[in-house]
Parts: structure tokens; sequence; C-alpha cells
């Protein structure tokens, strides 16, 4: 039998293409097969075949998830325990829609023990891990459970009647939940919502239908994404703290008036954003806010960056036929460019 952590030995090798100075993430096994890695224990979550999710851990290896058809999966870790959030969709060939709701799991690394939670889109923790939500598109309604009572779902049911809206959501606890919503003239807004007293408050709304919000939570704040979805739109960032409804006391952190943005992310110490920029906004590049220094740094040089990932050692950037680290070894960024406004020679990272 092959020894199955000389599968799942994952390393770093310099690109073989001179277009980026991002190394290339490489493994012993099909990377794009890769769903998840945690250094515990050297967990790795890994599609076998076309229907099954299996799990490697220290030198052992068993299938948690079997499904008919080709299939696909999704894993996201907890960032406070050894639980995972398991995403199934069957047969996802014969819809390509990302409203198709799939089966979502809750799963734990040490018993391996699987809790079926429910059936929809988007799963995530909370800040904390003490929250699990995801969205039902075909019932319009955020679903969230406590871990501490799973069986008991509660849920947030949305005004918009669009079929093609997938809401943001973030959880921080029941007294503060962000989530985005669009009226009956497709105008979004973002919402902050006390479930205990079902008290809603309109924090932002936009005025055309051309502006898009996203927001993304730390343990102190909120912070709020605004932008406008033609390639030549604007970037704001802002945050709020959660214990402020005031929204004209928000932080303004990232100002753009040239290109859109899109996939936000945050941590205690960062942003991380997706955003077009240059001569008619025809490039797009992963972003990097330091919320210590307030300075904006570029952190690729692929000139179409769509899409990004973090698995808990790093973030990855799927490209063409290759997948990129943005950090090296040492988890030192490869590239920082920092961004400067109208200066299209400072995000040139070539």
């Amino acid at each position: 039998m092959v020894l199955i952590r000389m599968i799942l030995i994952l390393t770093y090798s310099l690109s073989t293409f001179s277009k980026t100075q991002l190394l290339e993430f490489t493994a012993k096994q099909n990377i794009f097969n890769i769903k998840y890695i945690a250094k515990e224990n050297d967990t790795t979550f890994y599609l076998k075949g076309n229907d099954t999710l299996a799990l490697s851990t220290n030198y052992k290896a068993l299938e948690i998830l079997k499904q008919k058809g080709i299939s696909e999966f999704g894993v996201v870790k907890n960032p406070n325990d050894s639980t995972y959030l398991i995403f199934s969709k069957q047969n996802n060939f014969e819809s390509l829609s990302p409203l198709l709701s799939g089966d979502i799991y809750l799963f734990n690394t040490n018993s391996k023990k699987m809790i079926m939670l429910g059936n929809g889109i988007n799963p995530k923790f909370n800040t904390d891990g003490t929250i699990i939500s995801y969205f039902q598109p075909e019932l319009n309604k955020i679903i969230f459970r406590k871990k501490i009572n799973l069986d008991n779902p509660l849920e947030i049911r949305l005004n918009s009647k669009q079929m093609s809206f997938i809401p943001q959501v973030e959880i921080v606890d029941e007294k503060n939940i962000y989530y985005t919503d669009r009226n009956n003239d497709y105008k979004e807004g973002v919402i902050k919502l006390d479930f205990l007293t079902q008290k809603r408050i309109i924090l932002i709304k936009s005025e055309n239908i051309q502006t898009r919000f996203e927001i993304c939570s730390n343990s102190k704040e909120v912070n709020i994404l605004e932008t406008n979805i033609s390639p030549t739109g604007f970037t704001f960032i802002y945050s709020l703290a959660h214990s402020e409804n005031d929204l004209s006391k928000r932080n303004f952190l990232f100002d753009s008036k040239s290109g859109s943005s899109f996939q936000m992310s945050c941590s205690e110490k960062e942003i991380f954003f997706i955003k077009y920029f240059g001569d008619n906004a025809v490039y797009s590049e992963l972003f990097r806010f330091d919320i210590a220094s307030k300075k904006t740094f570029v952190i690729s040089d692929l000139d179409f960056v769509t899409n990004y990932f973090k698995f808990e050692e790093n973030i990855y950037i799927p490209f063409r036929r290759n997948i990129y680290a943005v950090q090296n070894k040492e988890k030192n960024w490869t590239i920082s460019k920092e961004f400067k406004e109208n200066l299209n020679d400072e995000v040139n990272v070539k």
C-alpha cells in the first residue's frame, strides 16, 4: 500500500511560467482534488473519484461522504476547533446555477461524527465559530444554528424577490446580525438585525441598482465594501463598530474612484479583496489592506484574478491550470506593492 502521508505532503515550487513571481502550489496528487488542508494532525480533505469525499489524517485515510453521480464538495473550517462544514452537491453538472442547493453537514475530525444540518448554499461559521449559517434560495431564507443547540434552526426571511440574489451574511451573535437584501426596486442595502428583539436597522441603502455591498466582520467591527458593478466603477471600504448603529460614525479605510471590487474577506489584522484597476480598469488583482498601517497592497501579478480561497496556512489563487500561493514558506508576502490611486506604475508588479 502506498504510504498515504506521502500523497498528502504539500510543497511549493517556483512557477515554470516567467509571468508571475508567485509560488506555484503543488502536491503529490491532483491539486484540484484537494478541498481543505489543516495543520492539525496533518488533516487533508480530498476528492476520491467523482463521487466521494475522503479524509487523511496522521497516516490514516477514510471515506467520509459518498454521493451518487459526479458530485462537488466544499469544506469550511471552524476557526476555533476541529469541526468542519461539508457542502455536497450531487450531479452538479446537471445545473451550473450557483443557486442550486446542496446538502450541508457538520463534521468533527476527532470523533468522525457527521451531522446533517439541512439543504442550502454558502455555509459558514461566524467569527468565533459558535454559530453556523447558510442560505436557502428556494425559500428565500437565511438559516442559522447555534452549535450548542443544533436542533433548533432559526431563520431570517429576505425581502428580495430576485431569484438570482444571494445575500451576504455576517453573524457576530444573536444581537448583531448583518446581511444584504434588496427592495422591490432592486436597490441593495445592508441590514443590521437584533434577532432577540427582531429590530432591524438599515445601515445603508444604494441609490441605484448598479451599487453592490459586501460585508465581513472581525471581533470588533463589521467591514462594508461598497462598489459599482461597472468595470470602471468605484470602491469604498469602511468599518463600523458592532456597538454602533449610526453609519455616519463609520471609519473609512479604502477609497478608490476607479475600478470596482468584489470577494472581500477579513481577519483581525487584514482585509482582502479583488479589485479592477489600470486604464479602463482592465486588470484585476488580489489586494490586501493592512488595518494597523492603513495601507493597501497589491499581492498578485496575474493581471486577471477572478477568485481566491483560504486554507488556514495561506491564501491561494486559481489561475488557468495552476494554483498560486501568495505567501512563501516563511509566511512573507511574495508580492507586496503599495497601491496608490491614479499611479498605474505603482500597481504594475511585473
